[in-house]
């Protein structure tokens, strides 16, 4: 019973993830791209790691920074955002990051590496991909009605009881087999079925 309660809960966490991290990179993007000496010490930062282009390499990783972070804290193309940031994090790792690591047995460069910052933003944009925004977010306002009208056959989410969330694109960038349907109040499914009070389904 706990265990389910603080279940019902994990929406929270993922909410308090994706805000945080959202506003990291938004504003990284936004000091590389509005303030000259940011925007200066990310282009020497590229002309030292040899990455072609440095200028234009500079300004595109500041723009999905800056972009992909606003919509990461809205809740906005969510699986997207993540894919993105994710590659620039891929990125900083194998051409800087890396490099700084000075341990000498196995066991001592993982502990370096795994205690590098961009390796957590990995891990937590890879997380943020496969569970989706959830609650308080543009994807989950767009798709709950469409789920509500589809799965309910309700008019609104609200007379559906739809608390759900389905990850964005979740039909054309991957398949999911599998879906949270969140129902807080009394409804009927179209099997006439009754759902109760913070019961959950997955179809």
């Amino acid at each position: 019973m706990f265990v389910n309660e603080l279940h019902s809960l994990e929406w929270l966490g993922i909410l308090l993830t994706r805000v945080a991290v959202g506003l990291l990179f938004f504003l990284s993007g936004r000091a590389k791209l509005f303030v000259s000496e940011r925007r200066e010490q990310m282009r020497q930062t590229l002309i030292e790691a040899h990455i072609p282009f440095p200028d234009f390499n500079t300004f595109l990783v500041s723009t999905v920074e800056f972009v992909c972070g606003l919509l990461l804290v809205i809740g906005g193309l969510t699986p997207l955002d993540c894919a993105l940031l994710g590659c620039v994090m891929i990125m900083a790792i194998a051409t800087t990051a890396i490099r700084n690591i000075k341990a000498s047995c196995p066991l001592g460069w993982l502990a370096e590496f795994l205690y590098l910052p961009e390796v957590l933003y990995l891990v937590i944009l890879i997380w943020l991909f496969f569970s989706g925004p959830r609650w308080l977010s543009v994807d989950q306002l767009i798709l709950c009605h469409r789920s509500a009208s589809k799965v309910c056959g309700a008019p609104s989410p609200r007379r559906a009881g739809c608390g759900g969330v389905l990850p964005l694109f979740k039909e054309r960038l991957f398949v999911r087999t599998q879906v949270d349907f969140q129902s807080p109040c009394a409804a009927v499914l179209p099997n006439e079925v009754p759902v109760g009070v913070g019961n959950r389904f997955r179809f």
